[in-house]
């Protein structure tokens, strides 16, 4: 079953988000995943957040996930979107293709 992860984030510090974005792809070259929308304009449609970047990737399995989530390459670079970002929602979960 795939395995998705969605995050809405809300940016205060464009280039050090920018670099973060840079360093982060690299990481992933590693790991079995498929973006499906990364920084999709977002609209607010119930709810109170106002993101600024939404990203929903797919890895095959939890696993392979959090294999990258908790890679060494990962947590090298995850300071930078702590420092640049406030993180409004970031959910993994598992689902189906459904299409």
């Amino acid at each position: 079953m795939a395995y998705y992860m969605m995050v809405a984030l809300k940016k205060h510090d464009a280039e050090m988000f920018a670099k973060y974005q840079k360093l982060t792809a690299e990481t992933l070259t590693n790991y079995e995943w498929t973006p499906l929308s990364i920084n999709a304009p977002s609209k607010m449609i119930e709810g109170e957040a106002d993101p600024d970047v939404c990203v929903l990737l797919t890895f095959p399995d939890e696993a392979k996930f959090d294999r990258w989530w908790n890679s060494t390459e990962y947590s090298e670079v995850k300071h930078l979107r702590h420092n640049s970002t406030n993180v409004l929602l970031a959910v993994g979960f598992d689902g189906q293709v459904l299409v």
